[in-house]
């Protein structure tokens, strides 16, 4: 069984969501500064070193057993 890790998104780790993105999108850059400033958090699910996408719906399922 794999083991998911649901967590806030760190530094290190916004380059490697942009590019997931599709060009110019600026996702995983604007949600960094959000939550730097304290506005947001953007959680993001990893299966040992790479992201988690292929069942959104286990991750949602971990965060509500927390």
């Amino acid at each position: 069984m794999t083991a998911i890790e649901v967590r806030a998104l760190a530094a290190s780790e916004v380059g490697r969501l942009e590019q997931e993105e599709p060009p110019g999108r600026g996702f995983a850059r604007a949600m960094w500064a959000a939550q730097a400033a304290g506005g947001s958090t953007l959680l993001v699910a990893w299966d040992g070193d790479r992201r988690h996408r292929d069942r959104p719906a286990l991750a949602r399922g971990t965060l509500r057993g927390l």
